[in-house]
């Protein structure tokens, strides 16, 4: 009933109307980001624990394969290096000492079995059963027969302990022997991975340690860090962040344009090639964003990783449809509707939603809507 009052009160002049006109709309979403390259080789530290940097190649120098990237610094190294060949000389040397030792008492062992068995011989040549031998010499004969074997008998035992203990104290000293080796060896292969070269052409790209500031000569960095990287600059992507807001219109395989911000003119058209399954908290504000991957249809010299670019998402696209100004369509708990002239409630299907037009299905091209709720509107005070 106020409804009716109002509008028999007021004229249809006295209400802004729009016509449904055809026409094209793209709706975007404008958001930032940073070229990045799809494949790229990572430049890691491949020395066990911890090492320090020497020399770091600039950010952005070009590089051709074989030249210098990094180097650790290797003077604790070259020491302990030094230290154990010094004892593994000495160890070779205690090796020969030993050596030559058993030799000589091998031969002085060997010497004293060879009299020993010569005695033997001697005694028992010199026995006999002759009545004519006196008993004593032919006792004192057999005794030193039976004499020589025991000596024989010992001198063997003595060559065999002899043997047994000089070959336990050389394998001692080997085993000094090849621990300093494996020391060497060690750092000798520690000493041969401290200088990386590049494996490729490429521009380096220097990574930030702990996320704060790039590496360079002096920082101390683990095993298995990644340092440098070394980008393909043929292959570029877009890596940008969505605020939460405007994550539900982002899909994969929208259209895009990348705007490159150190030269407006340079503008590449792109398509969403992946979108982050969850929104996360990012910089110091902690504003949730998303994260979506952008596939460049091209790059140009120009463009490097690490660039910023700013990027037009296209979140909504009709073409030769219907369209009506934003305000001329209403939304409350029965649906989205327009209004016609004489105030009749018209529902209508909004295809695409634009900062300043919506697209709509339900009108007829031509169709005139209100751009007001005459349940809500007010005259101005100027009005007649």
């Amino acid at each position: 009933m106020w409804l009716w009052l109002l509008l028999c009160c007021a004229s249809t002049s006295d209400l802004p109307t729009a016509r449904a006109e055809r026409g094209d709309l793209r709706v975007t979403v404008e958001v930032e980001g940073e070229l990045e390259a799809r494949r790229s080789v990572d430049i890691v530290n491949p020395l066990e624990g911890w090492s320090e940097l020497d020399f770091v190649v600039e950010a952005g120098t070009r590089v051709e394969e074989g030249d210098v990237l990094l180097r650790f610094k290797t003077e604790e190294v070259d020491k302990e290096l030094g230290e154990a060949k010094a004892q593994l000389d000495v160890a070779r040397t205690r090796v020969e000492q030993a050596e030559a030792r058993l030799a000589i008492q091998l031969g002085e062992a060997r010497a004293r079995i060879v009299q020993a068995d010569l005695d033997r011989q001697l005694a028992e040549f010199r026995q006999t059963d002759s009545k004519t031998v006196p008993r004593v010499e032919r006792a004192a004969a057999r005794i030193e027969a039976e004499r020589a074997v025991i000596t024989t008998a010992e001198a063997d035992t003595q060559l065999a302990k002899v043997e047994g203990d000089a070959r336990a104290e050389i394998e001692v000293l080997l085993l000094q022997v090849v621990r300093a080796e494996r020391v060497i060896a060690k750092h000798e292969d520690w000493l041969s991975q401290a200088e990386l070269l590049a494996p490729a052409s490429g521009v380096v790209l220097v990574l930030k340690r702990w996320g704060r500031e790039t590496f360079r000569a002096g920082h101390d960095v683990y095993q298995g860090s990644t340092i440098l990287q070394l980008p393909n600059l043929d292959e570029l992507d877009v890596q940008a962040w969505v605020h939460e807001v405007d994550a539900p219109k982002v899909l994969v395989d929208q259209a895009a344009t990348v705007t490159l911000d150190a030269d407006d003119d340079t503008v590449i058209d792109a398509v969403v090639s992946s979108v982050a399954p969850v929104v996360v908290p990012r910089g110091e504000q902690k504003v949730k964003q998303l994260g979506v991957e952008i596939t460049l249809d091209e790059t140009t010299p120009a463009m490097k990783p690490g660039m910023t670019v700013s990027v037009e998402l296209v979140v909504g696209e009709v073409d030769d449809g219907l369209l009506l100004p934003s305000e001329a369509v209403f939304v409350d708990t029965e649906g989205t509707f327009v209004r016609t002239p004489d105030g009749a409630r018209r529902p209508v299907v909004v295809l695409a939603e634009g900062e300043e037009r919506v697209a709509i299905d339900g009108l007829e091209e031509g169709d005139e809507v209100l751009t007001v709720d005459p349940a809500r509107w007010v005259p101005d005070e100027d009005t007649p």
